[in-house]
């Protein structure tokens, strides 16, 4: 795992690392492709970031939307994580 210092905030290069993480550690990697993710400020909650991971092969003709993990700006928690639809 990369470790990262939020004590400024956290950055949208910062964030993908976060979800990353939060994905290898709920084990849901094997879902998404994690190397390919997409940052952007989230339309859902104030002041955090979205961050998209693309499904993996194996998901993808069951589940074609993207796996979203959205990170507070400042805390850089995870605010809440599932699939798009």
């Amino acid at each position: 795992m990369k470790e990262i210092n939020i004590s400024d905030g956290v950055d949208g290069k910062e964030a993908i690392i976060i979800a990353q993480n939060y994905l290898i550690d709920e084990s849901l990697d094997k879902n998404c492709i994690i190397f390919w993710p997409k940052v952007k400020d989230s339309f859902i909650y104030d002041n955090a970031w979205t961050v998209n991971f693309p499904p993996s092969i194996k998901v993808i003709l069951s589940t074609p939307f993207a796996f979203q993990v959205h990170i507070d700006k400042k805390t850089g928690k995870v605010i809440s994580a599932g699939w798009n639809k």
